[in-house]
């Protein structure tokens, strides 16, 4: 009798771990998306929008939850030590898990790789009153001046100080990096003429310029962007070949099944694919990118390397 019934507890154990059932159980509660900086940045938007789509597929709620702070590793943070089941999933610039583990010490190293959401390029912009009108401009204004241009960012380590810093090295200029915990707040000072410049996305910079209280002179993109078409890329401000997109994606705690993994991303990839969503994406200058759990992480592999290279070649230092 106990021989049987220990038989039968080997079974359940058994089909518990099989990868089919876990999916097919997925999810099986409320889901909670961890965004981890401030609201009103990309992360935050994409978020969003595929939360309310989510619900409807997954018949559940799924909960947006801002935690910002340290460049997004502490949010970060939340989701590695989360159980890894898909109920807590982590949406964010890329640079999250590219870029942190090489700044911060105990910043998480290890995430389970779902599905790259949208890349886009970023544009440098100034206060509408700014004399700043070109990449010339900043470059000629940062070698006379005796007073450093200050340059903001959402964070130390992500995607728009990581391009500063790349632009740096670039044009050999000294301006100072003043990151915030959010882009939200920190555009909105580039607004108030308390920051000079900016490296930002299309989504956050087109309302201010749209009401004329800031303006854009370059984008990091290969080609002009769209809606931008006035605006020349960096590459044609004198430095050839400069291109830097900033990739929003999706991941999940180490040890997340594949089969869980495999059917977020699906799920996922269907959102993107509605043809309101793809409007909503192209209307925010985003382009979107979907793609395998393997082939997300294999690209995450190899940004995360340059951008060890990167932050070596500039010297960053998180205080």
């Amino acid at each position: 009798m106990l021989r049987k019934l220990w038989a039968a507890q080997l079974l359940v154990a058994a089909l518990a771990f099989t990868p089919g059932l876990q999916a097919q159980e997925f999810p099986g509660k409320p889901v909670r998306i961890v965004v981890p900086f401030a609201p009103g940045g990309v992360s935050d938007i994409l978020g969003r929008v595929l939360a309310e789509k989510l619900a409807v597929i997954w018949k559940q709620p799924v909960i947006i939850e801002n935690r910002p702070g340290a460049g997004g590793a502490l949010g970060a943070e939340v989701v590695a030590k989360s159980s890894p089941d898909g109920h807590t999933l982590l949406i964010a610039d890329a640079s999250v898990v590219t870029t942190n583990p090489f700044l911060y010490p105990t910043a998480p190293k290890d995430f389970a790789a779902i599905i790259n959401l949208a890349r886009f390029g970023q544009i440098l912009i100034a206060p509408a009153a700014s004399p700043l009108r070109s990449v010339a401009d900043v470059i000629a204004l940062d070698k006379e001046s005796s007073a450093r241009l200050n340059v903001a960012s959402s964070g130390n380590g992500t995607s728009n100080h990581l391009v500063l810093e790349k632009f740096k090295l670039a044009s050999k200029t000294r301006m100072l990096h003043v990151p915030y915990k959010g882009a939200g707040q920190a555009i909105a000072d580039v607004a108030g003429g308390q920051i000079d410049l900016m490296f930002t996305s299309a989504p956050l910079a087109q309302p201010l310029i749209a009401s004329g209280r800031i303006k854009a002179f370059a984008v990091t993109s290969a080609t002009r962007m769209p809606g931008f078409a006035q605006v020349p890329t960096i590459a044609e401000s004198g430095f050839p070949g400069f291109e830097w997109f900033s990739v929003q994606g999706m991941f999940a705690p180490p040890g997340t099944p594949a089969a869980v993994l495999k059917k977020i991303n699906l799920d996922v990839a269907a959102v993107i694919h509605q043809s309101e969503v793809r409007e909503r994406w192209e209307k925010l200058g985003l382009e979107s990118v979907d793609n395998t759990p393997e082939e997300f992480s294999s690209w995450i592999s190899a940004e995360s390397a340059a951008n060890k290279a990167l932050i070596q070649s500039a010297d960053i230092k998180v205080e």
